[in-house]
């Protein structure tokens, strides 16, 4: 079986999805089952293609679902400035590290 693609997945219908789904399914199973009894693998390549068209259909599947691309929901670009991820320690509200111990080391005093 040939990669799938998102475009050729775009035009497929809903029992087409389905059908191709469980082909894929059932295909992973087979090639895990082959590793599992110590058979030899024609391409080892070949299970994590297979993983990502299943993920790439489930994908498709509930973006149908909900009506709307998921790739127009998410943030394009960098991170805004405001973001958590660009805050330090402080502005987020966590104590700064005190001293060079190692954590979970106490001070004598």
């Amino acid at each position: 079986m040939a990669v799938l693609k998102m475009k050729d997945i775009k035009k497929l219908g809903e029992k087409e999805l389905s059908e191709k789904l469980n082909e894929l399914k059932l295909e992973l199973a087979k090639e895990r089952a082959n590793i599992a009894i110590g058979a030899t693998v024609t391409s080892p390549g070949r299970i994590k293609e297979i993983r990502r068209g299943i993920a790439r259909i489930e994908t498709e599947k509930t973006e149908r679902k909900a009506g709307a691309p998921a790739q127009e929901k998410r943030a394009k670009g960098p991170a805004p400035s405001g973001s958590p991820d660009n805050r330090s320690k402080e502005a987020r509200g966590k104590p700064a590290a005190s001293g060079s111990e190692p954590k979970g080391v106490k001070k004598k005093q």
